[in-house]
């Protein structure tokens, strides 16, 4: 009779099968248990479908029989340990699947220490050791073949840190462990598999917030100082069927955290939002790196326009693309510039008018200094005359006196501008 055999050092306490929520492992940063349920959860499984299964602590077995007890009209079958009831019965995780029995298992003889997890033919009874022999049937062995999958601990470490390890990828679909176990299940592809440190889970083993996995594995990224696997992640990050390809409204990455050799890489290539890159030509697209936006921003912190595709310019808020002036455009400001000449008021027109598109979207205009340039936004040029008109006078105010937004140099700027237009319009002389 063929076992899958999971052993490890040490007896094991008969109340670790029995005492429900009990676990020495919680608090232990080493460990992977922590609920005191999982044994249980395990046992419930195998017994509810029939696995024979047999444990032992040492050379004395602990033995594992049902019995059939009512409860409000309904039998359940409770689990015996020793001969001795317990308060679990086999209904006891009714969503768990074999995947999940002999990860626990497997895990606990992890935390044990000295663990082992085989194929034998026979059993075979040691001195100081816990084994758990389980019948082999083809989808125990068919798991066991895909071993990989589940636990990382055959798996090619690339780099690691405090926050985690970037592992060799194994497969198309993303492979997340949390100390070496397989947590999350997911259609999602990545670049490489990964390895996370600190993240929660629930009482089934699996990521309790999956909606923070990104983050998390970018501020493993930054921390990376191997150069190819960053290399090969910025190159490929843009492709939204990636796990690392970000949406462009995760703000939860921590930018801090970019090691010396990530801004290396950064620095030796071209980089484009990805948001935006269908701006670019088709050459500029091919000689660029598309970053998702979040990443594309905080690149921009540590780089200056000679790292940025010639389309896209970086502001103290983001980045813009200059686009072309349309026909609807052109009207507009047409209609605004006759508004300045009737009154009076041309030195608005002093500086080159350019359209833009930003990457933040409530911005309607920005002065750009070094270069004498008023951009207005397409969001500007759709929201009509008058807010074409204000945005005008908001930058050139800014153009003319060099004064930043909400600030007292802006705020006596344009009471200074205003009283100018009063004087002009009445003649007056002070």
């Amino acid at each position: 009779m063929n076992y899958l055999k999971i052993s490890n050092k040490g007896l094991l306490d008969i109340e670790a099968l029995t005492l429900l929520g009990a676990s020495s492992k919680r608090g232990d940063s080493t460990k992977i248990g922590m609920f005191g349920s999982g044994n249980k959860f395990a046992l419930a499984y195998l017994l509810r479908n029939n696995y024979n299964i047999k444990i032992f602590s040492g050379k004395n077995e602990i033995k594992l029989s049902t019995v059939q007890k009512r409860f409000r009209d309904k039998d359940f079958n409770v689990i015996l340990v020793n001969g001795k009831e317990t308060s679990i019965t086999t209904d006891f995780g009714k969503d768990w699947n074999l995947a999940q029995a002999i990860r626990e298992i497997y895990c606990n003889s992890i935390d044990e220490g000295e663990h082992t997890l085989e194929f034998v033919k026979d059993v075979i009874l040691e001195d100081n050791k816990t084994s758990f022999y389980i019948k082999s049937q083809p989808e125990i062995t068919n798991y066991i073949s895909n071993f990989d999958n589940y636990f990382a601990e055959n798996k090619k470490v690339l780099f690691e840190c405090p926050y985690g390890k970037i592992l060799e990828k194994g497969g198309d679909k993303l492979n997340l462990y949390r100390k070496g176990i397989r947590c999350m299940e997911t259609d999602k592809q990545s670049i490489y598999d990964y390895d996370l440190t600190e993240v929660e889970i629930d009482e089934n083993r699996l990521v309790k917030y999956t909606w923070q996995i990104a983050s998390k594995i970018w501020n493993l990224i930054y921390q990376c100082t191997n150069k190819e696997v960053i290399m090969n992640i910025l190159t490929n990050c843009s492709n939204n069927q990636f796990i690392e390809c970000i949406p462009s409204d995760f703000q939860s990455v921590n930018n801090s955290l970019m090691s010396k050799e990530y801004k290396e890489c950064l620095k030796n290539v071209t980089i484009a939002p990805r948001a935006m890159a269908g701006l670019l030509s088709i050459e500029e697209q091919a000689s660029s790196v598309i970053l998702p936006d979040t990443i594309y921003n905080h690149a921009l912190s540590i780089l200056d326009n000679n790292n940025i595709a010639s389309k896209f310019k970086i502001y103290k808020d983001g980045f813009y693309v200059e686009i072309p002036m349309t026909p609807l455009y052109q009207s507009s400001l047409e209609k605004a510039i006759d508004f300045f000449v009737e009154c009076n008021y041309k030195e608005v027109l002093d500086y080159d008018i350019i359209i833009a598109r930003f990457e933040k979207k409530d911005i309607l205009g920005l002065a750009d200094i070094q270069n004498q340039k008023i951009l207005l936004s397409e969001i500007c040029m759709e929201s009509g005359l008058q807010t074409i008109i204000e945005t005008l006078i908001e930058e050139y105010i800014h153009l003319k006196y060099e004064v930043k937004d909400e600030t007292r140099g802006f705020q006596d700027a344009t009471i200074k501008e205003l009283v100018k237009l009063l004087k002009v319009k009445n003649s007056y002389l002070i």
